[in-house]
């Protein structure tokens, strides 16, 4: 009795610091949001969206890929006594990663930066992604082994800091996207050292192991992420492209726009799914490795609590669309109808993607492959005529609605039938 008591009390305990920890990265990024959107040129705004693009695109291609496996595999790792090793793997994979973007941006830097006005060259989004990549992975690494107060802290840290670095930037007349991507990469800096600091002990005794052992696990985790690093460009197009879209073919104070309402659109089905994965994921994974089955049961109540919280969130985006527009960011209130439009896609996006952690659980995620392709492809092929034919803002926003339905439509269609295949 004393154990099912403490043990209850440990999960309420994980759950208050996950939900804490989520509430703090949501209200940061509205407040970042909030002031960038109002203290930038609509101009400006648009050339950091830009800039945020190119984050999420190299943080997919494949880094989200590499997080994803370690989700997964921690607990058959640690259940073998090999979670160090597997430390040493995923430190190596990272640094001939960074080694080869680095490379890559000597390369194309003079190519791409002419395609972004405003920002003079692509080094310190570089510097900002190589660095807040490697902090997300370290606190993605610290929640799959539980310690959920270090992603609070951490989170706390950065985004009090990333406020304080705007404010700053802005009293001198200094709010610049260079400045504000370099003062954001130093956190990110200064973070990973608290975070390495903090779980010293694992960490000193990395390249201690067998490199053979390092180098099978390193595979091992690859041959995992391939089906997602493959999809990775695809998911980013269906996220990202209607922005670039826009840009190519009007200007950055539109793309600005659209970028702040569907910003805002997205923070709480994007709030949600990150409690209920980081939470869950890592129990889930565990007692289905310990019994084939358990994560299909517990998700059937999950999802509908989701789902439930999601269908709230509709609403009060409904009813707080204007209020939040008209007062909050008071440059886009134009733009403040589209907010419940945007929030459908990106609600059912998250809904079927965490859906989808049970085909993570059974290490089956070839079978993902499709239903996250075809909607990016889409995404591209069909918001090309909209954006350019239609009103840039219904354009994007019909792309977003039609290809976040076809993603739902077909990661439902894709998990039943492998429901299906597993009970027979």
């Amino acid at each position: 009795m004393k154990f099912n008591s403490l043990f209850k009390k440990l999960y309420v305990q994980e759950a208050l610091l996950t939900l804490l920890d989520k509430f703090v990265i949501l209200l940061g990024n509205f407040v970042i949001l909030q002031i960038l959107a109002e203290r930038l040129s609509k101009s400006g705004f648009g050339v950091f969206s830009l800039g945020i693009s190119i984050f999420v695109f190299i943080s997919m291609f494949p880094f989200t890929a590499i997080d994803h496996a370690v989700n997964r595999y921690y607990s058959i790792y640690q259940k073998k006594g090999i979670w160090l090793c597997a430390l040493n793997a995923i430190t190596f994979l990272f640094f001939i990663l960074a080694i080869i973007y680095c490379l890559i941006a000597l390369i194309i830097n003079g190519y791409v930066t002419p395609l972004i006005s405003g920002l003079e060259n692509i080094y310190p989004i570089l510097f900002f992604s190589l660095t807040e990549i490697y902090r997300i992975t370290l606190l993605n690494i610290e929640n799959v082994q539980r310690n959920r107060a270090i992603n609070l802290i951490s989170n706390a840290f950065v985004y009090v800091m990333r406020i304080l670095i705007i404010i700053y930037l802005f009293k001198e007349n200094l709010l610049d996207i260079t400045f504000i991507f370099w003062g954001f990469g130093l956190i990110s800096l200064t973070n990973i050292g608290f975070v390495l600091l903090s779980n010293f002990k694992d960490y000193v005794g990395l390249f201690k192991n067998s490199i053979k052992e390092n180098l099978r696990i390193g595979k091992e985790l690859l041959v995992f992420s391939l089906p997602i690093i493959i999809w990775g460009p695809f998911i980013w197009a269906q996220n990202m492209i209607n922005r670039w879209l826009i840009d190519i073919y009007y200007e950055e104070s539109i793309v600005a726009e659209f970028v702040a309402v569907n910003a805002v659109a997205t923070l709480i089905p994007t709030a949600v799914f990150g409690v209920v994965w980081a939470l869950m994921t890592p129990i889930l994974y565990k007692k289905e490795d310990d019994k084939s089955g358990a994560i299909l049961e517990l998700n059937r109540w999950i999802n509908s609590g989701f789902g439930f919280i999601l269908i709230i969130g509709f609403v009060a985006c409904w009813l707080l669309s204007e209020f939040v527009f008209s007062y909050v960011f008071t440059k886009y209130s134009g733009s403040a109808w589209l907010l419940p439009y945007l929030y459908v896609p990106a609600a059912f996006i998250q809904w079927a993607a965490y859906s989808s952690s049970e085909l993570y659980a059974r290490l089956n995620i070839r079978s993902l492959l499709m239903p996250n392709i075809i909607p990016g492809l889409l995404a591209i092929i069909i918001g090309i005529p909209l954006v350019y034919f239609l009103d840039p803002l219904i354009g994007a926003t019909v792309n977003a609605i039609s290809t976040g339905f076809i993603y739902f439509l077909l990661m439902t269609y894709v998990i039943r039938r492998n429901r299906e295949n597993t009970i027979c």
